[in-house]
């Protein structure tokens, strides 16, 4: 039974793991008859004089939550702080190994060890059941990290680098997959942290890059037709303004766009949805609005600059007309 329950903890670190492999815990013979004494590698961490499922249980509530009293004896190892290592020191002696190689106790020689889901804790190489990154390497706080193939997970900045990835730093977490529209105008799924981390544009919540446009759009009108798009011109003093408004049955939308001096003549909507001509003409003209009646009763809205023609009228002292040329070069 002891060697059953042995193999079963060695491919895994939960208790979940014993419940998986339908283990039953039976008590095992107590450290004390093994000659085992406290604080030189003692698995019965419960103090109730056999080795089971609550000893590992109570050292995997104890990682990360010091201050509990009953987490004293939980330092398996006696390094003086209940972490991954006491787990893997646990299972070492429960598969027959010694205090000296279970818990070697001397911290020369010892550094950060990966063993999966970004966990990290020092220890020796001894009693690393990962990826051992050296000695006098340190882990850090748990992070947000980038990994190269564009996916993001929660590990120790340590394991992170040794993988390729890039750290997002204290207090970052990895979140929502979101659209990015990349600065090569491509589009990639990814975590937002990542997107940030390439240089890219977040596209929102819930987006994804199957309906997602990335790059520069052309100059034109926005889909309800009520403006144009706001996008960047080649020459940065224009901008993308309408240049034709469409109306049909009391209702104008924007139809056609292009880059411009925005404050020139072009046409535009009032707030209520109808064309007006907005912008400056060169002196001596004014910018004046034209329609134009279509076969469908579709009516057209431009805005050009036309000569400034005074108004036909008296002269201020009254004796004649104000010499002014009329539309119509037949007129006086």
């Amino acid at each position: 039974m002891k060697m059953e329950l042995v193999s079963c903890l060695s491919k895994s670190r939960t208790v979940r793991t014993m419940l998986w492999c339908g283990i039953m815990m039976a008590s095992w013979s107590s450290v004390a008859e093994a000659g085992l004494t406290t604080c030189a590698c003692d698995p019965d961490v419960t103090g109730d004089g056999s080795i089971d499922s609550s000893d590992l249980g109570l050292i995997l509530e104890c990682i990360g939550a010091p201050g509990i009293p009953a987490c004293e004896r939980a330092d398996v190892n006696c390094d003086g702080v209940v972490d991954p290592a006491d787990e893997q020191a646990f299972i070492c002696m429960a598969n027959g190994g010694t205090p000296e190689e279970c818990c070697p106790g001397d911290p020369d020689g010892s550094g950060a060890c990966c063993i999966g889901d970004g966990i990290c804790f020092i220890g020796p190489v001894t009693q690393c059941d990962g990826l051992y990154l050296g000695d006098d390497t340190i882990c850090g706080d748990r992070q947000g990290c980038c990994l190269p193939e564009g996916g993001c997970a929660d590990m120790a900045p340590a394991c992170c680098e040794e993988m390729g990835g890039t750290p997002q730093g204290n207090g970052t977490i990895c979140g929502d997959i979101q659209a990015c529209c990349l600065p090569d105008d491509t589009c990639a799924d990814m975590d937002r942290l990542c997107c940030d981390d390439l240089g890219g544009i977040i596209q929102g919540q819930g987006s994804s890059c199957d309906e997602a446009v990335c790059g520069q759009q052309g100059c034109g009108p926005t889909p309800d037709g009520d403006r144009c798009e706001p996008v960047a011109c080649d020459n940065p003093n224009q901008e993308c303004t309408p240049t034709l408004v469409a109306c049909i049955d009391g209702i104008c939308r924007v139809t056609q766009c292009d880059c411009g001096n925005p404050d020139e003549c072009h046409v535009e909507l009032t707030a209520a949805g109808d064309p007006f001509c907005a912008g400056e003409c060169p002196p001596g003209e004014i910018c004046e609005l034209f329609s134009f009646q279509q076969a469908d009763g579709t009516v057209l809205f431009a805005c050009d600059c036309v000569q400034d023609t005074p108004d036909c009228g008296p002269t201020p002292n009254g004796d004649r007309c104000e010499e002014v040329v009329c539309p119509n070069p037949n007129d006086v």
